[in-house]
């Protein structure tokens, strides 16, 4: 069960933006649109192994508490930020009465 003391990672919550430039092209901007506080809970150990070596994507498991912005999350509208990366949402399921929502993200490792 997780409690009040379990969330203790804080992240940002952003969701994309579409809007056409001068060209007409279409241009996707991220904005923060709150932070919340979460447990987060890596990958097996062998994907943690794997994306420690590589630093390639890794998933994770981000738990916070149900409210209006988190139970609104879905893949490809939101994207969550924790410690310098985003995370790519790849599904957001309700636990917990709609006591907590479980988030499912993916490292989002782009090369320069």
């Amino acid at each position: 069960m997780t409690g009040a003391g379990d969330l203790d990672q804080r992240i940002a919550i952003e969701q994309s933006a579409r809007s056409k430039d001068a060209l007409r092209n279409v241009v996707e901007t991220w904005g923060e649109v709150g932070k919340r506080w979460a447990n987060v809970n890596f990958g097996k150990g062998s994907e943690r192994r794997d994306a420690g070596l590589e630093r390639a994507s890794a998933p994770a498991t981000f738990r916070v508490r149900w409210d209006s912005l988190t139970s609104a999350i879905t893949p490809g509208e939101y994207r969550l930020s924790y410690l310098g990366d985003t995370w790519d949402v790849t599904s957001a399921v309700r636990y917990g009465r709609n006591r907590f929502i479980d988030i499912t993200a993916m490292r989002n490792i782009r090369k320069a």
